[in-house]
């Protein structure tokens, strides 16, 4: 819980408690009462105290470590009925705490971090509160295996890759199963998630992708690497060499397409209109051109073909299309119109 969610149940309690009452860090500093004029204020002789006691005419109970680490309730009391009210309100912040306890405050904590405007002051205070390490560069990644497949596939991860001190896993508002992962030295990640990817398909029959984001040596700055992992997520679903799990930097022209709006991909498509109709033969024939680097001559060869044989065909994809493929303008537009059309599931692009 943060200061300031302490402070408002505080307020709600005060008028019923009758006493002044209030909450320390471990360092002893007052961060919620309410007596609001001791807010901030140092009570040195109670800081870190692990049992409950009486000091200086107030009597102090520790609240659980997993609620916030070294905190204590407080009452400026030590009349009839103190103690029992004090354990009342202990027990209520207990109550309240319990379902952001553990680790379930960890990853709610990540999850406002990713998905939520708040402040960096805010966020620092709740990443100290919670014991999260910010000193050590973490990365995310997008995990999409289909909604069916969600909440089997967390189990999996969780149990295999996760170090459940260091480590998050938690559902996008898109639902995708979002990792943030503490970096390991000398851990190739794009190795390690195309290892367990493929572990997945064959052992527990679960086909996914996975968009690897960039490394953040702060903690604020995860979205960041959020975006990048999503944008790799949307390239890697578009990969016709069977590569399922991908950094933004390899999304390649997959991650362009996958970032155009929807709208001038059709705008797009309807241009290529004259190369989506080609046949079977033709767009063998541009894939292995494309693979090659538009080179002709190791293309005839691959194909089994005379040099000259395609490049009357190159010349025919010309005329009926307008692009010729031997300029390397003219071939990026047909490679992204091949991702366009795998995109839309014409499956003969996907060969």
């Amino acid at each position: 819980m943060t200061d300031r969610t302490y402070q408002n149940f505080i307020l709600r309690l005060r008028a019923s408690c009758g006493e002044v009452f209030g909450v320390i860090d471990r360092e002893g500093t007052v961060i919620a009462c309410s007596d609001e004029t001791q807010l901030g204020s140092l009570r040195r002789e109670a800081a870190g105290n692990q049992y409950a006691a009486e000091i200086n005419g107030s009597i102090y109970t520790p609240l659980p470590m997993v609620t916030h680490n070294g905190a204590a309730v407080f009452m400026d009391s030590t009349g009839r009925n103190a103690e029992e009210k004090l354990a009342m309100i202990a027990g209520f912040f207990g109550i309240v705490a319990g379902g952001e306890s553990g680790g379930n405050a960890r990853n709610n904590c990540i999850r406002q971090l990713l998905f939520s405007a708040e402040t960096e002051a805010d966020i620092y205070t709740r990443l100290r509160e919670l014991n999260i390490n910010n000193d050590v560069p973490h990365s995310t990644a997008v995990i999409r295996c289909g909604k069916e497949n969600n909440a089997r596939m967390q189990r999996i991860i969780s149990s295999i890759l996760l170090d459940r001190t260091k480590d998050f896993i938690l559902l996008s508002p898109e639902e995708d199963l979002v990792v943030v992962r503490e970096e390991r030295k000398e851990e190739n990640l794009p190795e390690v998630w195309k290892t367990f990817l493929q572990d997945a398909e064959t052992q527990y029959r679960i086909s996914c992708t996975a968009g690897i984001g960039t490394t953040v040596n702060d903690l604020v700055r995860l979205p960041e690497s959020l975006k990048a992992a999503e944008y790799a997520a949307n390239a890697a679903s578009l990969r016709m060499d069977g590569r399922k799990a991908l950094t933004s930097e390899d999304a390649g022209i997959e991650g362009l397409a996958a970032s155009v709006r929807e709208e001038d991909l059709i705008y797009f498509e309807k241009q290529m209109a004259g190369l989506k109709n080609a046949d079977d033969e033709t767009i063998h024939m541009i894939q292995k051109f494309l693979a090659n680097n538009l080179d002709v001559t190791g293309t005839a060869q691959e194909l089994f073909i005379n040099r000259n044989t395609l490049v009357y065909r190159l010349k025919r994809i010309e005329n009926e299309t307008g692009y010729d493929l031997k300029k390397f303008g003219d071939a990026m537009k047909v490679c992204l119109a091949m991702v366009i059309f795998r995109r839309n599931g014409d499956t003969r692009w996907q060969k």
